[in-house]
């Protein structure tokens, strides 16, 4: 384990008022939880959330506290608009009637189960006066500041990084020493930046990346951060050119049928080419409409005549 300043990628918290050990806002850990797990919970089915809403109003409350199921409620946008009736129908409903299996409600407390230690630890971080503001710059760098409400500052006590891969932090003031006061007016700010690794398989180039731990030391108790590493594959990287196909494709097939459709709800005036032969043509960028055969023979039957016709142009759609 190595000792420095950094921050985690995951780590989202904004700014409270002043005495915050006296009333802060909780909403600097409800971002805190959006940007752990929440942002991922677009990956779960239906089924899934029906199962987290389940398990987080009817069994979680029995192991964490009310405000850090409260700020739970509101990372993963549970059951806002439920009533205290539905709520209770929602309890006492078997998981089979309302849909979800065993591995949709396991899949469901895991997501809802991963953020709450670490809310814990950031209602007691904030509840003591500290900020940390974060900002993604891309998907493995960050800009960081952490800073404290209280005017005398707070003690931090350091920042360890826990990673087996490489991260590292820039612009942190030359021989820092810990413990070190934070002040509001001078928060401390850096960059963190995380190498990914990046191998060749079967001709592919799959890029990954293994977790790091931030854990932040504060005097009122650690506050222990996971950025969660990521694995390519092969697979994965099949999987997104098929996206990227079947993207492409959709967007020329919804190009196409805009043409189509603009063809069958045409509403121009039309431009009529007679042909004194066999042969009519419209203009440039325009096409041919409708055929109107001429009798020049008052009815009869004749072979010659039917060369002579009138065609009728419409301009082609822009895109």
């Amino acid at each position: 384990m190595k000792t420095f300043i950094g921050v985690s990628a995951i780590i989202l918290c904004t700014s409270f008022a002043a005495h915050a050990q006296d009333r802060f806002d909780a909403r600097v850990c409800v971002e805190l939880a959006k940007a752990i797990v929440a942002k991922d919970v677009v990956t779960l089915t239906d089924k899934q959330y029906t199962a987290m809403n389940r398990y987080a109003f009817c069994e979680a409350k029995s192991s964490s506290s009310g405000a850090t199921l409260d700020v739970a409620y509101k990372a993963f946008s549970l059951g806002g608009t439920y009533s205290d009736e539905e709520k209770n129908k929602l309890c006492t409903t078997s998981a089979s009637d309302l849909g979800f299996s065993e591995f949709d409600y396991r899949t469901a407390i895991q997501y809802f189960s991963e953020a709450l230690p670490t809310i814990d630890k950031c209602l007691t971080a904030a509840n003591a006066g500290w900020n940390v503001n974060y900002q993604a710059i891309q998907k493995d760098a960050v800009s960081l500041g952490v800073s404290h409400s209280a005017e005398t500052g707070g003690i931090i006590h350091g920042i360890d990084i826990i990673s087996s891969g490489d991260f590292s932090c820039s612009g942190v003031p030359e021989n820092t020493a810990f413990p070190f006061t934070v002040l509001p007016t001078k928060p401390l700010t850096m960059t963190c930046i995380r190498k990914p690794t990046k191998t060749m398989v079967a001709g592919v180039e799959v890029t990954s990346s293994n977790d790091a731990t931030v854990n932040l030391r504060f005097a009122s108790g650690p506050l222990p951060i996971t950025l969660k590493g990521y694995s390519g594959s092969v697979w994965d990287k099949l999987s997104l050119d098929i996206q990227k196909v079947q993207q492409a494709t959709t967007t020329a097939n919804d190009r196409m049928n805009a043409y189509s459709q603009a063809l069958i709800r045409w509403a121009g005036g039309e431009a009529e080419a007679q042909a004194g032969t066999n042969k009519a043509t419209c203009p440039e960028g325009q096409y041919v409409a409708g055929v109107q055969g001429i009798d020049t023979d008052g009815g009869r039957f004749c072979v010659s005549c039917i060369s002579h016709v009138k065609i009728f142009c419409r301009p082609l759609p822009r895109p």
